[in-house]
């Protein structure tokens, strides 16, 4: 016997590769849970559907309204299903079915326990995609934009320092004639590093 509950996200995602699908573009996607058990004689039940809604509605929080390229790496149905079968798994454990809905006519469908063994998350990713950071939360994802914007600010500074070396050395230059200029730029390039300054 099993029990199933419904949930929808309206998201966005890209395939890459894909020759349609590779342009961004959205669903309203519709993941269906199936948890298959034992009824409990004195319950009547397998599970509270409450109990579901519980483990499921984090991860409904964490994609709805979301670039699924952020969290997948391959966006699809399938690895859709996968990824919420994975996620599921550490509490409801491993006989769940999940069943993820694109549009009402197509369907992708993750079985456990047999397919726990064969499809991982992020099954069949290609680079460049493989580059792509992959984030559990929106904090990770705010944490790693921080650290690409000190990155990027560290190397404007550098590039600013280089620019005005550059362009002392350009007046510099222009202060000299033809050739000291041409035996300075000898020497310059001579040197395989400029040794540092004893203090």
């Amino acid at each position: 016997m099993y029990i199933e509950k419904t949930f929808t996200i309206c998201a966005a995602h890209l395939i890459p590769g894909h020759p349609k699908c590779g342009n961004l573009h959205g669903h309203n996607f519709k993941i269906t849970i199936e948890y298959h058990g034992q009824l409990d004689k004195q319950t009547g039940m397998l599970l509270d559907f409450a109990a579901i809604k519980r483990v499921v509605n984090p991860i409904i929080e964490r994609l709805d309204h979301r670039n699924l390229n952020y969290y997948l790496k391959v966006p699809t149905a399938e690895n859709l299903a996968a990824y919420f079968a994975h996620e599921l798994a550490a509490e409801l454990g491993l006989n769940i079915t999940v069943r993820v809905n694109e549009t009402d006519p197509t369907e992708a469908v993750f079985t456990g326990p047999d397919d726990f063994l064969t499809y991982d998350t992020y099954d069949g990713h290609k680079p460049p995609f493989d580059k792509i950071p992959v984030f559990r939360t929106m904090r990770d994802r705010a944490m790693w934009a921080r650290q690409q914007k000190a990155k990027l600010e560290s190397i404007y500074v550098q590039m600013h320092e280089v620019g005005a070396k550059l362009a002392a050395f350009e007046v510099y230059k222009a202060s000299l004639d033809e050739l000291e200029a041409a035996k300075l730029l000898s020497e310059l390039r001579g040197l395989d590093s400029i040794p540092e300054e004893k203090k």
